[in-house]
């Protein structure tokens, strides 16, 4: 599977059961798997230097969520989170990524 295309190189990659992720050189995160061969950006990710996929979900360092200038470093989570593991304060899924609280 050509996941990425275009121009943009991997910097950083992970694998998970279900899903892969990688770090493209300009600081997007690409998702792809689950039955979608076709990379797609996580939305709300940005300046990301480096990707962990779990089951079911996933975490990215070095990311300017929202609010934030790219010079915050944070680190933003999205997926599954039936157990509270994005961090956030929730237990709701999302497919947005959703910064970590301090």
């Amino acid at each position: 599977v050509n996941a990425i295309s275009g121009s943009a190189s991997a910097t950083q990659l992970d694998v998970g059961g279900e899903v892969s992720c990688a770090v493209i050189d300009d600081g997007r995160v690409l998702c792809w798997g689950q039955g979608n061969p076709v990379a797609l950006a996580v939305p709300g990710v940005s300046n990301a230097v480096d990707v962990s996929v779990g089951d079911g979900d996933a975490c990215a360092v070095g990311v300017a969520t929202g609010a934030l200038s790219s010079t915050d470093t944070r680190v933003a989570c999205w997926g599954s989170n039936s157990s509270g593991q994005l961090g956030n304060g929730t237990f709701t899924s999302t497919t947005r990524a959703v910064a970590v609280l301090d």
